[in-house]
């Protein structure tokens, strides 16, 4: 099964008591809610434990142009 991200935060609105959301867009509470914290509680979630399903390594390839900032190299994303 495919969740979305208004999948699972509608899920868990209605587990809490709360109206489910169909966009992150609408003018309610709990869309305003759901906004501001799925990325960040997905992202602790992800990197609060090695789940397998979320590691990856790839071979980043070195840009030639010079970074602007303070490092040395710059990497493309992936």
């Amino acid at each position: 099964m495919n969740l979305t991200a208004i999948d699972i935060c509608s899920q868990a609105l209605v587990k809490l008591g709360a109206n489910p959301i169909s966009s992150f867009e609408e003018e309610t509470t709990e869309a305003c809610v759901a906004t501001q914290l799925y990325a960040v509680v997905a992202e602790a979630l992800l990197t609060s434990y090695p789940w397998r399903f979320a590691l990856t390594q790839n071979q980043l390839n070195r840009l030639v142009k010079v970074p602007e900032s303070d490092f040395r190299y710059a990497y493309a994303l992936p």
